[in-house]
């Protein structure tokens, strides 16, 4: 979701995934990005960005991004099918600078599941998106390990609340 309309509160709900706030402090609008998986492999939140400067004609290297709590990497394990939909989409970037963003099998070679790095994938789609690094903030919060902290789908087994994130434009 997007706006430039001062008052106008937007909003995610997660339990593990992704929270992306954006904010163009030239032009005055906000985003409120869910970035679970599916989205993450879409670059959900570059996508916000680009519609951010259509609509409002915002500047990609003027917004700011938080990247709120997240399951951290060594805490998401999927399986093979969902981590090659990471190398059909980021290509290269998988292993960036020498680290991998994807490792798997998890536990050995029988393991069927994978790691991955939602926070690192979310900050290549904003800085493919033009946003600068050093606009990025990221929590680091892992909400799968932080129980007294935060819900966490996979750590309650779906048995669990949300937590909200909001952003908007003050008067």
């Amino acid at each position: 979701m997007i706006t430039d309309v001062p008052g106008i509160t937007l909003s995610t709900t997660h339990a593990d995934c992704t929270p992306v706030m954006l904010f163009d402090p030239v032009n005055r609008a906000v985003a409120a990005v869910h970035s679970g998986w599916k989205g993450t492999v879409l670059k959900i939140a570059g996508k916000a960005v680009s519609c951010m400067a259509r609509e409002y004609g915002t500047d990609p290297k003027d917004v700011k991004a938080i990247i709120g709590p997240a399951i951290s990497f060594d805490r998401f394990e999927v399986r093979e099918d969902v981590a090659n939909e990471f190398y059909k989409a980021f290509g290269e970037e998988i292993d960036r600078g020498g680290i991998a963003l994807v490792r798997g099998p998890a536990k050995g070679e029988t393991d069927p599941k994978w790691h991955v790095n939602m926070r690192a994938f979310v900050k290549i789609a904003l800085t493919e998106a033009g946003v600068r690094d050093c606009n990025i903030t990221d929590d680091e919060s892992c909400t799968f390990t932080q129980e007294s902290r935060f819900f966490s789908h996979r750590r309650d087994r779906g048995n669990t609340g949300a937590m909200a994130a909001f952003v908007s434009i003050t008067e």
